[in-house]
């Protein structure tokens, strides 16, 4: 099935896709045995970015001290989209536009607005004991052991633009009338392939919206 796809796609990502790993099972076996896919080989293997700029990139990524994928955006090798793309293939996670998500404002007495704002953090939604959080920074694990500890709840991570991000924090801890998404607006909330169908099903449930694949998206 791997090798029958258009776009190359991580063996794990597969067998995720056909319901033989949960996602979380699949993260654990990774990281236990260090075989986590390389966020610039992917780019490199779906053709984003060629051989000569991932070395470019990693050569100058020491000297600007930053992420691999803020390198190669720094460069002008990639936009952002593309980026968070392979990011949530490397991780198995969803992009969303919360741009169209309408975010229950109850959910700020979860997180402060000075942690949202210092981390880049926006709780999305709840269901029962789940609470699907956006992060500028996917990789950043502290911040889910964190709401974990202090919430007592299952915490599971989606991923957005940074400016995505910070709008949807000023939408839930805006003060006075608030300016909610526009009902009008396309309601498909994933942008390209569904990486973890378990929350992209209780995304749609939680927040009324659709979510369809890549194909039946209209961009």
């Amino acid at each position: 099935m791997q090798a029958s796809l258009r776009h190359y796609v991580p063996l794990g990502q597969v067998l995720l896709n056909r319901g033989r790993l949960t996602r979380s099972l699949l993260t654990t076996l990774l990281r236990r045995h260090n075989k986590s896919a390389r966020l610039g080989d992917l780019l490199v293997r779906a053709g984003q970015i060629t051989t000569d700029q991932l070395q470019s990139a990693l050569d100058q990524q020491t000297q600007r001290r930053q992420p691999l994928g803020y390198t190669l955006m720094a460069l002008g090798y990639v936009s952002e989209e593309t980026m968070r793309g392979a990011l949530c293939a490397q991780l198995h996670i969803n992009f969303f536009d919360l741009d169209i998500v309408r975010i229950d404002p109850t959910l700020a007495r979860l997180i402060t607005e000075k942690y949202a704002t210092r981390r880049r953090v926006v709780p999305l939604f709840r269901a029962g004991s789940l609470l699907a959080i956006a992060v500028d920074d996917p990789t950043d694990l502290q911040v889910v052991e964190n709401l974990q500890q202090l919430l007592g709840m299952r915490i599971e991570v989606v991923t957005s633009t940074t400016a995505k991000i910070e709008r949807a924090i000023k939408r839930l801890y805006a003060t006075g009338p608030r300016r909610d998404a526009d009902p009008c607006l396309q309601q498909n909330i994933v942008i390209g392939l569904i990486r973890d169908q378990e929350v992209a099903d209780v995304a749609a449930k939680a927040l009324g919206v659709r979510v369809l694949p890549p194909y039946w998206q209209s961009r």
